[in-house]
């Protein structure tokens, strides 16, 4: 059971970046030109960058992972 928890919250931020990235695509139907799609793109992509960097750095230190999932829950419920 402890090895189940262990790798299910490292599965469950991938789905979870990999959703808001499937979120993202809906830039593409805009029909704006390359680069201004392009820049919403990559807007729209900065959260699932800082939620992959912050499972890179808690994957093998998890208190880090927790503080830094903690402040990121923080910042979205404070509406900052």
């Amino acid at each position: 059971m402890r090895r189940v928890l262990f790798w299910a919250k490292r599965m469950l931020a991938m789905a979870f970046g990999a959703f808001l990235s499937l979120l993202a695509m809906d830039v593409i139907e805009e029909n704006v030109g390359f680069w201004p799609t392009l820049q919403a793109l990559v807007i729209q992509l900065i959260p699932t960058l800082v939620l992959m960097v912050v499972l890179v750095l808690g994957w093998s230190r998890e208190w880090i992972g927790a503080v830094l999932y903690s402040a990121m829950e923080f910042s979205i419920s404070s509406g900052s």
